[in-house]
């Protein structure tokens, strides 16, 4: 857990909280009373919360919120407590990087030459030859206890939108994993 842990509204009936799983981030809202818990209904990617002091509107009934993601820049929303949904307030995204010309797989799998298993994410072009012939880059993440989140990459999505398909590995915060790799160095 991290991020907004712990910001609450006025009356305490309400505090957040957030999960990362495999690269991404969710937001939640639970009720100070009874502890039920909902996941917010943002599109997938890095979802947290802003706004100080507090996340939410002076009456509760709006939250300020950020999202980004492998295909979206950083931008705020408004997300309604009681519809459940958010719309987005920002725009960062140019025109040439739109989310709509980007396609990234969200998570792929492959196995090393020592057969262990390495996940990563995949930006593919929109208009992706289906006979072999785009270029592919992999991407570097930052070192065996790195890990690469579902993040807006600038260098991914400039070369995705050129016809280059990009890879980034990520070790996905596994404590194993790590503790095996720096073992073997």
């Amino acid at each position: 857990m991290g991020g907004g842990g712990g910001r609450v509204f006025a009356g305490w009936k309400w505090f957040t909280y957030s999960v990362n799983e495999d690269g991404r981030t969710d937001a939640y809202l639970a009720d100070t009373g009874t502890r039920n818990a909902a996941k917010l209904n943002l599109p997938a990617g890095l979802n947290g919360f802003s706004g100080n002091p507090s996340t939410f509107s002076g009456d509760g009934k709006r939250m300020l919120v950020s999202h980004q993601s492998s295909t979206q820049p950083g931008d705020l929303w408004i997300y309604e407590t009681a519809a459940k949904g958010a719309t987005q307030l920002t725009f960062s995204a140019i025109a040439s990087l739109g989310a709509a010309k980007l396609r990234l797989r969200k998570w792929c799998t492959t196995k090393s030459f020592d057969g262990k298993i390495i996940s990563a994410f995949l930006w593919v072009p929109y208009n992706l030859k289906r006979d072999g012939t785009n270029p592919g880059i992999v991407l570097p993440h930052g070192g065996p206890t790195g890990q690469t989140v579902d993040s807006f990459n600038r260098f991914a999505a400039a070369l995705a939108s050129r016809g280059y398909v990009c890879m980034r590995r990520t070790c996905e915060g596994r404590p194993a994993l790590e503790l095996s790799f720096r073992r073997r160095m």
